[in-house]
């Protein structure tokens, strides 16, 4: 896949998500994983870290500056010591954004492989 127009693709999904006034539960979880999705490109992280990196994102979202350039942690997967990759979130994703997803970010930290689950999901709607 082609980075800025792969990336181009989802932000506009993504905006067009984020502008609906009635969020039913597919819009949810697409508005989800799209969040993912972002995260991933955008950092050129694996499916798994992008996940860790939007949960840690959450998990923090109090104690971040949201006025400059958002910067988290995730660890790195395939290494068999402890070791963690910076990832930033993309500009268009907001506190909000996280909060409205919640339900969602639950469910995946509570799911033994995410990464199976959004792969799955990535191949259904996007072939």
């Amino acid at each position: 896949m082609e980075y800025m127009k792969t990336f181009k693709m989802f932000l506009d999904e993504f905006k067009n998500i984020k502008n609906k006034e009635i969020l039913y539960k597919k819009d949810l979880k697409k508005y989800a994983y799209l969040i993912i999705f972002l995260i991933q490109i955008k950092n050129g992280c694996r499916v798994g870290e992008a996940v860790n990196g939007v949960l840690w994102f959450y998990e923090n979202r109090n104690k971040i500056n949201w006025n400059d350039t958002v910067v988290g942690w995730a660890k790195i997967e395939k290494l068999k010591k402890e070791e963690y990759r910076k990832i930033t979130l993309p500009r268009a994703i907001t506190k909000r954004d996280l909060e409205k997803v919640e339900p969602i970010l639950k469910d995946l930290k509570n799911v033994k492989k995410p990464s199976i689950r959004l792969s799955n999901w990535l191949k259904r709607h996007y072939g």
